[in-house]
């Protein structure tokens, strides 16, 4: 999703970047890692809709970036 216009990436795969970007901050301690799963969650919110099935993973991808220690 990003800051395009264009929808470029399934929902699904902004999700499974989130989890990877902790995954990795959880590794490096870098924050710039974390930043960026924040703003992608940031940018995905509006768009989340609440019977698809892709949210699934989207929910998964926030809690874990909620829970991030």
């Amino acid at each position: 999703i990003g800051y395009l216009a264009v929808r470029k990436k399934y929902f699904e795969d902004n999700a499974i970047a989130i989890e990877s970007f902790v995954f990795i901050y959880r590794l490096t301690k870098s924050r710039s890692f974390l930043q960026t799963a924040q703003k992608t969650a940031q940018s995905m919110l509006p768009l989340a809709d609440p019977k698809a099935p892709s949210n699934a993973r989207f929910a998964i991808a926030m809690e874990k970036l909620l829970n991030v220690s």
